[in-house]
């Protein structure tokens, strides 16, 4: 399992991942954007996975082959946050501008990797529809911090924001326009 690495760009096709493995006491935990996976520190046995069990499909990136010359591939690394027994997640891969793949945050339970909450950006607020996951979350007391990007190409606008996540159920407690900056066809 490649655990961080940028692809060979004259390789062929296969998965891309840039993940940034966490040490959590005894367990290995990384979200690759596909699947967070539990492993044992020392010995590296799967303890679990979410989704359990499955590996989704890879995401279509048929638009960064593409565009292979001009632009990076993948744009943020795929990270967790641990905090008082939960591990919380950005899931899908940010691609060419998108999350490609399953565009949620999800909170699992450190030990079984049971999801408390998954939620969507375009159920959080309307706002948020076409916005995708940047950075990874930041954890204040009890509250999740996310960060948004938008791009609105028909309007040549990047536009970025704020989310406060309750930890206890993912709801909205607030959302923040950070600001807005021209960008090219």
């Amino acid at each position: 399992h490649p655990w961080a690495s940028q692809p060979d760009r004259n390789a062929p096709s296969r998965r891309l991942n840039w993940a940034l493995p966490a040490i959590l006491d005894n367990l290995t935990i990384i979200n690759d954007g596909e699947a967070s996976t539990a492993y044992d520190r020392f010995t590296l046995r799967q303890r679990w996975q979410y989704p359990a069990g499955r590996v989704p499909p890879p995401a279509d990136r048929g638009n960064a082959d593409r565009s292979r010359g001009r632009t990076r591939l993948i744009e943020d690394p795929s990270t967790i946050t641990a905090h008082r027994g939960l591990i919380i997640a950005p899931m899908g891969n940010v691609i060419n501008g998108r999350r490609e793949g399953e565009s949620t945050i999800v909170a699992l339970d450190l030990d079984t990797g049971e999801p408390r909450w998954r939620v969507r950006p375009d159920t959080l607020d309307p706002e948020l529809a076409t916005a995708t996951v940047r950075g990874p979350v930041t954890v204040y007391a009890d509250t999740a911090l996310v960060m948004f990007r938008r791009n609105e190409r028909s309007r040549r606008t990047i536009t970025t924001s704020i989310a406060a996540l309750d930890l206890a159920d993912g709801s909205l407690r607030w959302h923040r326009f950070l600001g807005a900056v021209g960008a090219l066809p």
